[in-house]
Parts: structure tokens; C-alpha cells; sequence
């Protein structure tokens, strides 16, 4: 597993009948190239590979400025474990002993203040799920959100399915 560098930052959309990833997820802008040009179909793609052996842990030791734990989406216990070490310096924010390509704003997520101590909720970027497109994980905080999430991947790798788009499956 490599360190956390293209972390995309994510939204939860209103629930609607749809439930593939784009029906669910939208993505924030990050500003970067790295994250475009087939990047998050790639990951995706491994995920939706991966899709009924999806493993979703909550962590007692992070909770968001709600109460709501920390979930980890991941292709394997193995990857979770692995996962989570790096969850630890996520976590610090800017005093990270590494860098993001782009900020990921888990820490305030997690405060509920930016680094500024201006409340989270009032800015205008707002993440409320990661994924680290690199590693193939995604993580929120709310196992509901968790399991919204695992069952876009799900329902994206159905419908690539339907479609014949055997490198999805």
C-alpha cells in the first residue's frame, strides 16, 4: 500500500431511486490533473471488481464533530489494517509528517473547525467521504454512509454488467 496522495474529496447527494456512484457521490473538485483523465473510473473499476467481498470496519478511535464513527471501505481486511496506520497522520491535519496532493479537510471534518477555528459547517468545501483513488479505499464517518457507499459500487458494477463491460466485473 502506497502512502495517501490523491485523496478525491466527497459529498453524499439526496437519496433518489438511483443508486449507482453517481447517483450517490459527487465529487469535489480538486484542482489537480491527477485526478482526471480516467483516474477515479480506474479505481472504481477495482472496486467494482471487488464488489461482494467489500469490507466495511468502523473505527471506535475517530468520530466526526457529530459522533458519528469512522467507517473504512476497503477490497480486504489486509487492506484495512494496512489502511489505518495511515488514518493516524490523516487525522493531524496540517501537522501530517506527509502531504496530500490536494487538502483533504478530515481533520475539520473531524473538529468541526478549520484551520482557522472557523466552523466547518460554513465552509464552502465541504467533504464528507474520502477516497484515496491510488490504494482503492474510501472512508466517511456513519456506517449509513458506509453502506450507501458500498452499495453504489455494487449497483455501478451491475449496471457495467448489463452493459457487457466485462473490465468492470
Amino acid at each position: 500500500m502506497k502512502t495517501p496522495y490523491l485523496i478525491q474529496r466527497m459529498s453524499f447527494k439526496e437519496k433518489t431511486e438511483a443508486r449507482n456512484f453517481d447517483a450517490v457521490i459527487s465529487m469535489d473538485y480538486m484542482g489537480s490533473s491527477e485526478f482526471e483523465f480516467g483516474a477515479l473510473p480506474a479505481s472504481l473499476k477495482v472496486l467494482a471488481k471487488a464488489a461482494d467481498g467489500l469490507v466495511l470496519r468502523m473505527f471506535k478511535s475517530y468520530t466526526d464533530c457529530e459522533g458519528r464513527r469512522l467507517c473504512i471501505v476497503a477490497c480486504s481486511e489486509a487492506d484495512i489494517d494496512e489502511y489505518a496506520g495511515f488514518i493516524d497522520e490523516l487525522a493531524k491535519g496540517m501537522k501530517c509528517e506527509y502531504r496530500t496532493k490536494e487538502m483533504t479537510y478530515f481533520r475539520e471534518a473531524m473538529t468541526g473547525k478549520d484551520c482557522m477555528g472557523k466552523n466547518y459547517s460554513e465552509r464552502l468545501v465541504k467533504a464528507e467521504a474520502w477516497w484515496d483513488i491510488v490504494n482503492h479505499v474510501i472512508f466517511t464517518f456513519g456506517k449509513d454512509r458506509a453502506e450507501r457507499i458500498v452499495d453504489a459500487v455494487r449497483a455501478t458494477r451491475d449496471a457495467k454488467k448489463a452493459e457487457g463491460k466485462a473490465e468492470w466485473f
